[in-house]
């Protein structure tokens, strides 16, 4: 496995991140991220969390769980209620950021009532958009009945009006369109803006034109201080549609880390469900139930 990255970064460098020591890389293989020298040929594999592989791209971002400041966080995916899944992950980095200590504010659409979940710690600011966004998704959403598209331009000015009023210290803004582009540019509060993609965002700038896409990703790396992707596919789909000098400026301020994730321990219920299923054959997909995640495969099984 350390000569196939080895090979993967000496052959293909877009494919690999590097750490600021300037002699290491960062990359990835399936959900292993690793680190590699290119000075050794044995190489150095290691398991990293998202916690450690961002300290280590981007030492500078950690002086936060030193320093305790007001974090604005933006997201089109914030749950609801304890138990709704939409946006688990964005609750589950705010909860991490509220534990070190920081003032966290949630600004994400308004849920079916009109609320967030409220959280002990974290200030939620629900926004309202005209149903563009919810389950399963805003693309699906927004497709499904594209007035909606008047919705999220509200919601996006109004988060931008938001951020404007609570001056924070940080933004995150998880994807890259609408949180980062219009959004947190529009609020011009550029202190330190992180980027967080998920692969819905990256999905929708590659069925763009390249001229559009590319002034848009621009316009994003001018804004950001890091950008955070959840897959390394989704860094290198992005990474290899761009020339050569947005590959450059993207491969400086990129970093690919698994979510922040809370998984409830199911062991119990699940070895219940499979006593009662005897020795059937069993397949399992976890996913939102939408054609995109190919479920039909899982079936098919």
């Amino acid at each position: 496995m350390i000569n196939a990255l080895l090979y993967i970064i000496l052959t293909h460098p877009a494919s690999a991140i590097p750490i600021r020591d300037g002699r290491s890389y960062l990359t990835a293989h399936g959900t292993q991220i690793a680190i590699i020298s290119r000075d050794s040929a044995a190489g150095h594999l290691t398991r990293l969390s998202p916690r450690d592989a961002s300290a280590l791209c981007f030492p500078s971002s950690m002086n936060h769980a030193r320093t305790a400041v007001r974090i604005a966080i933006v997201a089109t995916s914030y749950p609801s209620h304890p138990l709704d899944p939409t946006g688990h992950f964005v609750r589950a980095e705010s909860l991490a950021l509220v534990e070190q200590g920081h003032d966290v504010h949630i600004i994400a659409p308004a849920g079916p009532e009109g609320l967030l979940s409220n959280d002990e710690g974290l200030t939620s600011w629900p926004i309202t958009h005209a149903g563009a966004f919810g389950w399963p998704g805003a693309m699906s959403r927004l497709r499904e009945k594209p007035w909606r598209l008047f919705g999220a331009a509200a919601f996006a000015a109004l988060a931008s009006d938001r951020l404007r009023r609570l001056r924070p210290t940080r933004i995150i803004a998880h994807w890259m369109i609408p949180c980062a582009i219009p959004i947190a540019s529009f609020s011009r509060i550029t202190e330190r803006v992180d980027v967080v993609s998920h692969g819905a965002d990256v999905r929708f700038l590659l069925s763009l034109p390249a001229p559009v896409r590319e002034r848009i990703v621009g316009n994003v790396l001018s804004l950001a201080s890091s950008i955070r992707f959840a897959a390394h596919a989704t860094y290198a789909a992005l990474a290899h549609s761009l020339p050569a000098e947005l590959q450059t400026r993207l491969h400086a301020k990129a970093v690919v880390a698994l979510p922040t994730l809370n998984v409830p321990d199911v062991s119990l219920e699940a070895k219940r469900l499979r006593q009662q299923l005897g020795s059937s054959p069993l397949a399992v997909t976890v996913s939102r139930l939408v054609a995109s995640k190919r479920v039909d495969l899982a079936i098919a099984a």
